[in-house]
């Protein structure tokens, strides 16, 4: 599972940690340290309902207290980390910039349609709200903005007020097909993706959304990321594709490949740097976790895939993945399955030139949506 791939481009298990509840989902965060060294931590959300702050490079539990410069006094963590009520579980995770001159905050949505906030990395509650009737299956955030969405369909916009994180506020609402199950967010706004199989881009004003744009796929979709005007697509069908965006409500099918087993995580990692000298390429990649914990990595474009990594154990079942950058050039990605959680470190060198050839994209012609 590990090893050299190429010339430059180098991997390695980080850690493997047994034993634990299944963790169902994660976030990352990158501080500074009292030395302005940047470290990173994760949060994840188990399967007996608890929120706990790891370090990254560990994946052991932080106090979040002792991270925030505090004396813990043996208190413990916060009672609000601790499940909701019984059967209610955390579902999706994000950190996202509070209001100006404000901490952090740590977006958690649940079963039963919960959201909660919380500051970081300290893990006080500071707002709570039920406006999903069903499990909120995703969250995405620009900047302070944060984006839900729920296996009920519907897909809810949220903004702190400036200088008050504690009043949340609701701002708008669109209705998608079916069951949401990925978000992102491109230059245009929002991108969502689910079990209707169609990929919908968003407008709206401050009180409804809307579609103005729906990418057609021939299966459910089960995740997709954006990266500057190109949109990354994977179905439960075992497909990634690509669409280019030329506006708001225009788009057209550039590549589409075929994989051995679905994704659970598209995402991208930026920027690199190249350790050999006169490396060319784009400053992204492009990464993908299957099902059963293969990696795999592009330069951007689907025709050009440099890392291909085969679990340890193919019968292993992903329930949680997330992805950080470290420093420049390095980047690390957790894969989690039942009770077992490990990191890779990869370390991106010398990657190839986007390119444009047909046999590669297994697209003849351009497939335009409007």
């Amino acid at each position: 599972m590990a090893g050299d791939v190429g010339p430059a481009t180098a991997v390695r298990i980080l850690y493997e940690a047994r034993g634990e509840a299944a963790v169902r989902c994660a976030c990352a965060w990158e501080h500074a340290d009292a030395g302005g060294q940047r470290e990173a931590v994760l949060w994840t959300g188990d399967a007996k309902g608890r929120l706990k702050l790891r370090d990254a490079a560990s994946f052991r539990e932080v106090d979040p207290a002792a991270l925030a410069g505090g004396s813990t006094h043996g208190a413990g963590p916060p009672a609000a980390l601790m499940p909701p009520k019984a059967g209610m579980r955390p579902s999706a995770l994000v950190v996202a910039p509070g209001p100006a001159g404000a901490a952090p905050l740590l977006w958690v949505g649940y079963t039963h349609g919960l959201l909660r906030v919380f500051r970081h990395p300290t893990g006080d509650l500071l707002h709570e709200a039920v406006q999903h009737t069903a499990t909120i299956t995703c969250l995405a955030n620009a900047a302070e903005a944060v984006v839900t969405a729920s296996s009920d369909g519907t897909v809810m916009c949220w903004t702190p007020p400036a200088g008050n994180a504690r009043d949340i506020r609701f701002a708008r609402v669109g209705i998608a097909a079916a069951a949401v199950r990925c978000l992102a967010f491109d230059r245009f706004g929002v991108v969502s993706g689910g079990d209707s199989g169609c990929v919908q881009c968003w407008s709206g004003d401050e009180s409804e959304a809307r579609p103005v744009l729906s990418l057609a796929h021939g299966a459910a979709v089960a995740a997709l990321t954006c990266l500057g005007d190109r949109v990354y697509v994977a179905t439960k069908a075992c497909d990634v594709t690509v669409w280019e965006r030329h506006d708001e409500t225009s788009a057209s099918r550039t590549a589409t490949m075929t994989l051995p087993a679905p994704l659970v995580l598209l995402s991208h990692a930026a920027p690199w740097k190249p350790s050999a000298e006169g490396a060319t390429g784009p400053p992204v990649a492009v990464l993908g976790v299957d099902t059963h914990g293969g990696v795999s990595l592009w330069s951007g474009d689907i025709g050009d895939r440099v890392l291909d990594l085969v679990p340890a154990d193919p019968e292993e079942r992903v329930t949680a993945t997330g992805v950080l950058l470290l420093n420049a050039g390095q980047v690390m990605w957790v894969c989690t399955a039942d009770g077992i959680a490990r990191a890779l470190h990869c370390t991106l060198g010398s990657m190839p030139r986007l390119r444009k050839r047909a046999e590669q994209r297994g697209v003849a012609d351009a497939d335009t949506v409007r």
